[in-house]
């Protein structure tokens, strides 16, 4: 009960901040496009995509896709509403992640908030869903939509039919995935399979 509790106020705390611009960024902010041509560019953080990813049992490519789509690979990156760093993670949101707000823009720090907020919300999709996985690498892909919107926007994504998102959101969701079937997100560093069976990350699943 104590982790479902610590999970829903996690939640609770960044669907706030979501309703006021948070995660995901809206139309005229800060979020920075990641050219599809600068490979070398994105695959700066690969390392430290894949760490934080594995650590969580996360797709390393999505998270980079996220990346790509939040900040552009921009460190620095802040939004009007004071989301910060690659994975643009509110203040309260990393806080209450363990993660304190002047670090998130050390992009270790950064990653590891986003990759627990990711896990949280992931954590939530299991429940809804009644899925099976232990981690959300292996999510349907109609699952792991919901997540990024979710991420983008708030858990009460989770409850709203995709045609009944925000505008923003539905794009935004669309971006991830136009990133995620990039050569510019494939990760650079070495990968380690999760499954023997299943495809590798470095040419991940299409």
């Amino acid at each position: 009960m104590k982790i479902i509790a610590t999970v829903c106020l996690v939640c609770l705390i960044h669907a706030g901040s979501a309703a006021e611009g948070s995660v995901g960024p809206k139309p005229g902010g800060a979020r920075r496009r990641a050219p599809m041509s600068q490979a070398e560019k994105a695959a700066r953080y690969d390392g430290l995509i894949l760490k934080n990813a594995q650590d969580h049992r996360l797709n390393p490519r999505l998270v980079k896709s996220i990346i790509a789509a939040e900040s552009g690979f921009y460190y620095g990156a802040v939004s009007p509403k004071g989301a910060r760093g690659l994975m643009q993670v509110m203040p309260s949101t990393a806080e209450g992640l363990g993660v304190p707000r002047a670090k998130l823009h050390d992009p270790d720090s950064n990653l590891r908030a986003g990759t627990a907020y990711l896990d949280v919300l992931c954590g939530r999709a299991r429940i809804i869903y009644a899925l099976k996985a232990k981690g959300c690498s292996d999510a349907p892909l109609w699952v792991q939509q919901r997540i990024v919107a979710a991420y983008n926007a708030g858990p009460r994504m989770f409850h709203r039919r995709p045609r009944r998102w925000p505008l923003a959101t539905r794009h935004y969701v669309r971006d991830v995935f136009a990133y995620y079937r990039s050569p510019a997100t494939m990760l650079r560093a070495p990968v380690m399979r999760t499954n023997p069976e299943s495809e590798p990350y470095l040419l991940a699943k299409r």
